[in-house]
């Protein structure tokens, strides 16, 4: 849930990070991306990225926000966010103002 105009519950990025972790090996797959190339884009290391995709380890919010950017970006996974309820549209119409 969204509190307020800027607050951001655990609740609320606790979901959409378990989403989003449980779909990182498609995602990646369909991007036709390494996980080093993808763990370089977003400045982790390729053995972080590994754990984060074998759920060894949990996601940060801001790996979950970096991750979004670059799958929302890429043409090939765009829509597949959006179908599997990862792309947290909510926030981002208030993020945007027009909400």
């Amino acid at each position: 849930m969204i509190r307020g105009k800027w607050v951001v519950s655990p609740d609320y990025k606790d979901s959409y990070i378990e989403v989003l972790t449980e779909n990182l090996l498609p995602l990646r797959t369909k991007a036709e991306i390494t996980q080093e190339e993808l763990a370089s884009i977003i400045g982790i290391s390729r053995q972080t990225y590994y754990t984060l995709e074998t759920r060894r380890r949990p996601m940060s919010w801001n790996t979950y926000l970096s991750l979004m950017l670059f799958f929302d970006t890429n043409v090939e996974t765009h829509s597949m966010l959006r179908d599997i309820n990862a792309y947290p549209t909510d926030l981002m119409i208030k993020i945007s103002g027009r909400g």
